[in-house]
């Protein structure tokens, strides 16, 4: 079943359709075929089935890079994927205030973060690879500097 969906992928410029049924039915197909396999061939089956999903992740993200639009219910990955994106980008092109290996970030949200209260509206300096899981969490917002009016 899942050679199909990449089947699928493969023949199509665009991303493909990916509904959360099929996800569902290929899981419940998995579950009941395990339980009447040797672990030899359990094995070979998830390494195959694991090189499958790898390949069909890495088809539909060459689509996404490429501008194709996201669908079906992965859909959120490539959301967070953009955010990455986004933020890579912003940060090269000096559109933040760091610090070294620090950002300047603005809390969206009250959270806690490293023991400390944070409230929304707060400006906090963190290190970069702890802000960016905040950041697509969206708790915080990196500080932006607005580069076109200077």
């Amino acid at each position: 079943m899942l050679d199909d969906i990449v089947r699928r992928e493969l023949s199509q410029d665009e991303m493909t359709e990916i509904n959360i049924e099929e996800l569902v039915k290929y899981n419940l197909i998995l579950k009941k075929s395990e339980i009447m396999m040797d672990s030899e061939i359990k094995k070979e089956e998830l390494r195959i089935l694991s090189d499958l999903a790898e390949s069909l992740f890495e088809l539909r993200l060459s689509k996404f890079l490429e501008g194709k639009e996201a669908k079906g219910f992965d859909e959120y990955i490539f959301d967070i994927i953009k955010m990455i994106k986004q933020y890579y980008i912003e940060l090269f092109t000096g559109k933040y205030f760091i610090n070294y290996n620090k950002i300047y970030c603005k809390a969206l949200k009250s959270t806690i973060i490293n023991n400390y209260k944070v409230d929304e509206g707060d400006i906090v300096l963190l290190p970069m690879r702890e802000a960016l899981p905040l950041i697509i969490a969206r708790y915080l917002t990196p500080y932006k500097i607005d580069i076109e009016e200077q």
